[in-house]
C-alpha cells in the first residue's frame, strides 16, 4: 500500500504523534513518547470501594496497579489517599493529551467496572493484563487517540487482558486506532471509532466469545485512506470500514 505524505505545519502535537508511531514500530512502550512533556496535578480519592482518578487540563501521564496504586510521571503529580478494597474504577482525565495506563502490576488486576474518560486531546490508553468482571465503558472524546489493550508477562504467568461483561468503546470525532492482543471478550462489544479516519485490528490473537454481540462502527470516512480494519472475520457486524490486508501501521491513530 503506498503511503500519502502531507505537508504540514511542524507543532509539538505533530513530533508526539511521530515518536508514538516510532515507539510501536519497535516494540516499545508508549508512555515515553509523551512523558518528557507531561504535567499537571491529579487526584486521588476513594469512596465506597470506588477509585476514582481525576486529571487536569494539562498533559497527564498515570499508571494505576494492582490495588489502586495511582502513580503519575514526566512531570505529573498524584495528590490523595487511598484505603480499603478497590472494586472500581473511574477515571476522568478532562483536557490535555493524557496517557494512561492500567496494569496488573507484579499480580492479576480484577476490577468489577471500569470508566474511562479522557476527554478532548490527543490521549493514548493502555490497558496491559487487567480483567474486567462487569462493565467497560471507555470514551476518548475528541481528538487523535490510541487505546492500546494486550496481555502482560508476570512473575505469575502471562496475563491476559479479560472483559467478562459489557464492552464499549467511543472515540469522538479525529484520527483513532483501536488495537487489542491476547484480550478474551466474554459479552457484548460495542465500538464506535466516530468522526475521521480510524482504525481497529488486532482479531487474529484475542477471543470473542459472543461474535453475534459484536459490532464495530468506523463512523463517517475522512479523507484518504478512510477507516481500515484488519482481519476482523464474516461473523462481526463491521460498519463503515475497510478490510485492510495491513497490520496496523497505517490505520486511524498510526497514520500521520
Amino acid at each position: 500500500m503506498e503511503a500519502k505524505v502531507m505537508n504540514r505545519k511542524l507543532n509539538y502535537r505533530a513530533v508526539k504523534r511521530v515518536l508514538a508511531v516510532l515507539a510501536f514500530a519497535v516494540g516499545l512502550n508508549l508512555a515515553w513518547a509523551i512523558r518528557l512533556q507531561a504535567s499537571g496535578n491529579v487526584e486521588v480519592r476513594e469512596q465506597d470501594g470506588v477509585l476514582v482518578v481525576t486529571g487536569d487540563d494539562s498533559d497527564n501521564n498515570i499508571i494505576i496497579q494492582e490495588g489502586g496504586l495511582v502513580t503519575g510521571r514526566g512531570g505529573t503529580t498524584v495528590n490523595g489517599t487511598v484505603q480499603g478494597v478497590i472494586r472500581d474504577v473511574v477515571i476522568r482525565m478532562r483536557g490535555g493529551d493524557d496517557f494512561v495506563r492500567i496494569d496488573a502490576g507484579p499480580g492479576t488486576t480484577i476490577f468489577r467496572n471500569l470508566k474511562i474518560e479522557t476527554g478532548m486531546g490527543d490521549d493514548m490508553i493502555e490497558i496491559l493484563g487487567v480483567r474486567v468482571t462487569d462493565e467497560t465503558q471507555i470514551d476518548t472524546g475528541d481528538g487523535n487517540d490510541i487505546l492500546f489493550i494486550d496481555g502482560v508477562r508476570t512473575p505469575f504467568g502471562f496475563s491476559r487482558s479479560g472483559f467478562t461483561g459489557n464492552f464499549a468503546l467511543e472515540t469522538g470525532s479525529g484520527r483513532d486506532l483501536f488495537e487489542f492482543h491476547n484480550a478474551i471478550f466474554r459479552g457484548e462489544v460495542d465500538v464506535r471509532l466516530g468522526f475521521g479516519i480510524d482504525g481497529a485490528c488486532g482479531f487474529e490473537d484475542s477471543e470473542f466469545e459472543r461474535p453475534d454481540l459484536v459490532r464495530f462502527d468506523g463512523g463517517p470516512p475522512s479523507g484518504f485512506p478512510g477507516d481500515g480494519i484488519v482481519n476482523a472475520g464474516l461473523e462481526f457486524t463491521i460498519i463503515d470500514f475497510e478490510d485492510f490486508p495491513d497490520d496496523c501501521s497505517f490505520l486511524g491513530g498510526r497514520d500521520i
